[in-house]
């Protein structure tokens, strides 16, 4: 796509990001205007669960916080990058912070919203199947993309840290809990 826009690729990311958070809202919009039947409400010890995922969740919007240029990410400082004719300095390759546990943190914070959430009700059920599939063909897009711009050292880097579940952490914290 960089090759094809040329100079109007700063608009891109602001783009994707765009019209992705637009059919979030039309999708969430519709799904509440419509009668649901509850299938599934986490009671009892389901609670605990849901509670965990939320959780999880949050720590992985908070820690790539921490890590993300934030206005790059939403495409705000390729935007201004247009127009004030300053050339984008690309991206860093990042591997700290949570980036070391897991590679796509927001993309599995996405998934562990859309699991978590609410009720499960007959309407949204699809709903959550399809943000989960949003994010993970989201995930592999983004390795594909990564791997062109970053190559070996992103290679190597892929090998050593998952996707988008930290098995590490959660088996160093289960040794740590023994």
């Amino acid at each position: 796509m960089q090759q094809r826009l040329g100079r109007w690729y700063a608009f891109y990311r602001f783009i994707y990001v765009a019209i992705s958070i637009l059919t979030l809202l039309a999708l969430v919009r519709h799904q509440f205007a419509m009668p649901q039947q509850i299938i599934f409400s986490w009671p009892g010890p389901w609670m605990i669960i849901k509670i965990m995922l939320v959780t999880y969740a949050v720590i992985c919007v908070l820690a790539s916080m921490a890590v993300y240029d934030i206005f790059a990410l939403f495409g705000l400082k390729q935007v201004m990058s247009f127009f004030i004719a300053k050339k984008n300095a690309g991206n860093s390759f990042l591997t700290k912070g949570i980036l070391g546990y897991v590679r796509h943190p927001l993309y599995s914070a996405g998934i562990a919203l859309a699991l978590g959430m609410g009720t499960i009700t007959d309407v949204n059920v699809p709903v959550r199947l399809i943000m989960v599939l949003y994010f993970v063909v989201g995930a592999v897009l983004e390795e594909k993309k990564i791997i062109a711009e970053f190559g070996d050292q992103y290679l190597e880097y892929r090998e050593k840290v998952p996707m988008l579940v930290p098995w590490k952490l959660f088996l160093s914290f289960k040794k740590q809990t023994k």
